[in-house]
């Protein structure tokens, strides 16, 4: 059964269609969300390309640079208001925002309006010099109406143009800059390991004559025998009874016998 040429030309385009659509949303995402992330991006550069920073505030300004231009090397320098070995933890900190940073949001204004933004005068001024001689330039005005974000220009034109592009960034660049000169100072933690030496016991003097003392000949404690003398008991030898004896108690009796009988008679 042969087919309409109608139908022949619906199918096809039937199935360029669904062709269509697998690719673009479906083979083609990653490569759309992965532009879309470099377009939120602020920068392009990354952090081994940078070989100086510049922050101005409006308390100071301070001037980092790579201590050599031709490694990658974590050391760096702080060339101006003093010259000394700068802590990389605060340089790692603002460096990964300015090439990690991202603006999920920006706006379109004038350059009459800018000083609603803060950026007539900005409160900080980034300027980042490559290692192959571009400059960049980030500058940072006051914070939105919830403080969620900064507004802020990247590469702003010293022209007046009529039209400016503003963008929102994270409250973290205000926390990466604004720190004094003694934080960005890396502290100095060599120490004197030279070890103390140690003294050395001196032996004392000891006189001679108590160096060798004769020991003495101590002569044995006497036993001492816990016997106690103690005094015979006297005997006591029974008195003899004489006739007197007897008869006084015989006379006793009878006086006494005597005078009951008296008493009783008496009485009755």
């Amino acid at each position: 059964m042969k087919l309409p040429r109608t139908t022949i030309i619906l199918l096809l385009l039937a199935l360029g269609l669904g062709v269509f659509v697998y690719f673009y949303e479906i083979q083609g995402a990653p490569q759309r969300q992965e532009a879309q992330e470099k377009e939120k991006q602020i920068f392009s550069f990354t952090e081994k390309d940078v070989q100086a920073l510049s922050i101005k505030t409006a308390n100071s300004t301070i001037k980092l640079e790579r201590q050599s231009p031709t490694s990658d090397d974590k050391k760096w320098l702080i060339k101006s208001p003093i010259s000394s070995p700068a802590k990389y933890a605060y340089v790692s900190y603002l460096m990964n925002l300015l090439v990690a940073g991202k603006s999920e949001e920006s706006l379109s204004t004038t350059s009459k309006q800018l000083n609603d933004y803060g950026l007539e005068k900005p409160s900080v001024t980034i300027d980042i010099q490559l290692k192959n001689k571009k400059n960049h330039k980030l500058v940072l005005g006051g914070s939105n109406f919830d403080k969620s974000s900064i507004y802020a220009r990247k590469n702003p034109s010293s022209q007046s143009d009529s039209k400016v592009n503003i963008l929102l960034v994270s409250p973290d660049f205000i926390n990466a800059v604004n720190r004094d000169i003694s934080e960005w100072k890396q502290e100095d933690t060599s120490t004197n390991n030279t070890p103390l030496a140690t003294p050395s016991a001196t032996p004392l003097n000891t006189p001679s004559s108590l160096q060798k003392l004769p020991t003495p000949n101590v002569s044995p404690v006497p036993t001492i025998s816990p016997t106690l003398n103690v005094p015979p008991t006297p005997t006591i030898s029974p008195t003899p009874v004489t006739y007197s004896h007897l008869s006084f108690l015989r006379n006793a009796t009878r006086t006494s016998r005597c005078k009951l009988l008296s008493d009783s008679s008496l009485t009755t």
